[in-house]
């Protein structure tokens, strides 16, 4: 009976505190969605006038005096002034992606002369000088910032930077701009003074300008274990031929011929034909209009070819380049109807000592000494 009467008390009290919890449950409910409504009221509250103002002259485009009055939030009123950041960097980068650069510009060289060290407003500026087309300087200064913030190696800005140089330096390496790849590398390093890729870009602007010790001592500089050891061997054994005056240029297999790649006036580059039966070097005159400084006729000439006597016009280019053996003012014929590739005649090859290499589908130069 003793065991019953406590069985029945102890259930008795079970279901009193499952009760009791319940009722404090939903009390603390209605406590919490009371405090969320009184945030919202507060979220949703009268914005002081000078939020206001600001909002009235951002959108006037009276730049300088919305940022003083963002200013005077800041000291007073930094949620709101928050909130007013927030905004403007939303507009601005719908500006950016629109391609309204010049308002873009406009509202961003007056927030920074105001706050020159706001880091969301220093990435926006330098994304807007890269769409403008200023893409070193937009590099620089993102570099500037990641210095500023201490960014570690797998941030995303640090990775923005990567993307960014190795998309340009791509673009100059493709154009053969070496003079602005060594200036532009030259920058990078002073931030980055140990970074692989840009040392080893770095010494391939010192080599195609010709600077092949300025280019040895920058592969020297190479961190152990980098990722461009493929890259930096082979640029290695380039220098080496060329400090012994052989320069060792690719070719390209076509049929029983060999291609070969050549930049005319260091802008234009025309694929060739190794033909040492042929006394002159030939390009079409579709490639030959492309120059940005005219060649000069010389005077017109009657050549045998396979179709046989033929008339070609000769001219007169700035310099004409295989590798880095350049010859300066030197003679171009244009042959009329001539189709296919241009050729490489003997006027270029018979400056060096050459030997086509068959088994490495190589073209060996060597500089005549006269």
């Amino acid at each position: 009976m003793n065991t019953l009467l406590k069985l029945l008390l102890l259930c008795s009290l079970s279901i009193n505190g499952y009760f009791i919890w319940q009722l404090s449950r939903q009390e603390t409910t209605v406590i919490a969605d009371k405090q969320q409504f009184t945030a919202t009221q507060v979220n949703s509250a009268v914005q002081p006038k000078l939020f206001e103002h600001a909002i009235t002259l951002f959108n006037n485009q009276q730049f300088d005096k919305a940022v003083a009055a963002y200013s005077q939030l800041k000291d007073n009123s930094p949620q709101y002034a928050q909130q007013l950041k927030h905004a403007w960097q939303q507009t601005v980068e719908t500006w950016l992606l629109e391609q309204h650069e010049h308002i873009s510009e406009q509202f961003l060289s007056a927030f920074l002369n105001s706050h020159p060290y706001d880091a969301a407003m220093l990435k926006l500026d330098a994304k807007r000088l890269i769409n403008q087309g200023y893409v070193q300087q937009g590099i620089v200064n993102l570099m500037a910032l990641s210095d500023q913030l201490d960014s570690n190696p797998h941030s995303d800005l640090t990775q923005q930077i990567e993307e960014l140089t190795t998309l340009h330096s791509n673009h100059l390496i493709n154009t053969q701009h070496w003079q602005q790849l060594l200036e532009h590398s030259q920058q990078w390093l002073e931030y980055a003074p140990y970074h692989a890729y840009y040392l080893y870009i770095h010494a391939l602007a010192y080599y195609h300008l010709g600077d092949y010790v300025a280019s040895q001592i920058s592969l020297e500089q190479l961190p152990n274990n980098h990722a461009f050891k493929t890259q930096s061997d082979q640029l290695k054994q380039k220098i080496q031929h060329a400090l012994a005056g052989v320069e060792k240029v690719k070719l390209t297999p076509r049929g029983a011929h060999y291609l070969v790649s050549s930049v005319i006036n260091n802008e234009i580059e025309a694929t060739l034909m190794i033909d040492t039966g042929a006394s002159f070097t030939v390009i079409d005159q579709a490639l030959l209009n492309t120059l940005s400084e005219p060649a000069r006729y010389i005077d017109t000439l009657h050549v045998n070819t396979a179709n046989g006597l033929v008339e070609a016009q000769r001219y007169r280019v700035q310099s004409f380049r295989i590798g880095q053996q350049k010859v300066d003012d030197f003679d171009i014929l244009v042959i009329n109807n001539h189709t296919g590739f241009g050729l490489l005649g003997m006027n270029f090859l018979e400056k060096f000592k050459f030997n086509i290499n068959q088994q490495l589908d190589e073209l060996e130069l060597t500089k005549t000494i006269y």
